[in-house]
């Protein structure tokens, strides 16, 4: 969460603790990188 500190996600994230979301956006490149970003998408799931 410290990379988080003083972000306008914080509270966002902080709000959605303890919930499951159906996916997770993990974005690698910079903001203003238009072209071959790298970004990757989190699904989480049980395994039975």
């Amino acid at each position: 969460m410290d990379s988080l500190k003083n972000t306008k996600w914080k509270f966002h994230i902080e709000q959605s603790k303890g919930k499951s979301p159906e996916y997770l956006v993990a974005g690698y490149s910079p903001p203003f990188q238009t072209t071959a970003r790298v970004n990757e998408i989190l699904v989480p799931f049980t395994l039975e």
